[in-house]
């Protein structure tokens, strides 16, 4: 790892792993309701963060463990992502530590390093790990193409700067709690979000047994116009030109959130030589295609009037929909796609096992209820209401992000 002007020593960082561990491989026949809690790849996430929720799949029996030891880690291991479904590597190089009194079945991709205590702090580590200097540097040594992946030592070879451990910690402290801050207005945000799904619920009723009699429609039959996504390559992207609206950066609270660190922007050439992958903000955006297996974002949908530019180009996955106006309303068709107990619809109809999709005439004639337009209008209302707090706590996250990544370029240089 390059790190101009540091002041510490650059070690490789297998030099400080005392044990490395991989993940098991586990079959769809493996997994439990409940037993003993299985990490994936996916699981490891921004801030050092574990995130579970995955639909099923976090589960196996005491004896697939037990024939597994060496897939086995506790809290005295930390956990890293080498292996990504996704081509850009988001998630590649991740680590986390794992919490107090608390053991795991590492799934494939997933894998254990344990640390020598008196030279690497784990939190340390796990921002280090978000840094975009790091992340750059494992994507340097990434392979494949539809599965990308970093191989064991080259993982272990990458160059880490090490201070003092007392230095690595207060760096730790001071990043987490920049990280507190920013979880905090994130959850906010989710609150404002389970605010508009009440407002929904409210008004309508669970949408999937309809039980407030809603006459029905095919989605294809309340659309006016579908545009399809792009099949962008590797040479396709820049730092600057036409936006890029990927099917990733579609949220299930109905906003997008762009990596602008990497394939968000191409060539205004390009996005010219594909008009019918255009989209502005008369469109609303949808996701049908989903390379995590239990297919968490297929049918997500966003409003783009509520996004940060005028048009996108849409990549590979992410279709756009211009709604008839005097059938479906945006805020309500967004709800609906998102609306959890809605979202087994979508994968129900979902085909595929790595990379999963709805095929668009299966999308299009999925059956969907239509209260009254007025209906609809006055739930608009309501949501227009959440989306300016939301703005707002938007814009404020979007400073604490960028506060965030001074502290941490600065941090790894030795200037905190």
């Amino acid at each position: 790892m390059k790190l101009a002007d540091t002041k510490w020593s650059v070690v490789p960082l297998g030099s400080v792993v005392e044990e490395f561990k991989g993940g098991a491989s586990l079959t769809a026949d493996d997994f439990t309701d409940s037993g003993f809690p299985v990490l994936h790849k996916g699981t490891i996430q921004l801030g050092g963060r574990l995130d579970f929720e995955r639909d099923g799949k976090v589960h196996t029996s005491e004896e697939f463990v037990a024939a597994h030891p060496n897939a086995v880690v506790d809290d005295r291991f930390v956990v890293a992502t080498l292996r990504n479904l996704v081509r850009t590597g988001e998630t590649l190089g991740f680590v986390a530590p794992v919490p107090a009194g608390r053991s795991y079945l590492l799934a494939q991709g997933a894998y254990g390093l344990r640390l020598n205590p008196t030279k690497l702090h784990p939190r340390y580590l796990a921002h280090l790990s978000n840094d975009w200097i790091f992340h750059k540097e494992i994507l340097r040594r990434m392979v494949g193409t539809t599965q990308v992946h970093i191989r064991n030592g080259d993982f272990l070879a990458v160059e880490i700067p090490l201070p003092p451990l007392a230095e690595q910690r207060r760096i730790a402290e001071v990043l987490d709690r920049a990280e507190a801050l920013r979880a905090k207005r994130r959850a906010a945000l989710a609150q404002l979000d389970s605010l508009t799904q009440s407002l929904f619920l409210d008004l309508f009723g669970d949408p999937r047994t309809n039980v407030k009699g809603w006459p029905k429609s095919p989605i294809g039959s309340v659309i006016s116009d579908m545009r399809r996504g792009a099949a962008l390559e590797p040479d396709d992207f820049v730092e600057s030109g036409f936006p890029i609206l990927h099917k990733g950066a579609i949220k299930p609270n109905g906003g997008i959130t762009l990596d602008s660190k990497k394939k968000t922007f191409a060539p205004l050439e390009y996005a010219k030589a594909n008009p019918r992958s255009q989209v502005n903000r008369e469109f609303t955006a949808v996701t049908l295609r989903d390379l995590v297996p239990t297919g968490p974002s297929i049918g997500l949908a966003v409003d783009l009037r509520h996004g940060p530019f005028d048009e996108y180009l849409l990549a590979q996955g992410a279709y756009g929909f211009r709604l008839d106006p005097n059938r479906l309303n945006p805020e309500f068709f967004v709800a609906l796609s998102n609306n959890p107990n809605f979202r087994h619809v979508f994968r129900q109809n979902a085909v595929g096992s790595t990379q999963i999709h709805i095929r668009t005439p299966i999308y299009l004639a999925i059956q969907i209820p239509l209260p009254p337009i007025e209906l609809q209008r006055q739930f608009a209302r309501q949501v227009s209401v959440a989306e300016k707090l939301k703005s707002t706590s938007c814009r404020s996250l979007a400073e604490l992000d960028a506060l965030f990544a001074t502290l941490q370029h600065r941090a790894f240089k030795g200037e905190l």
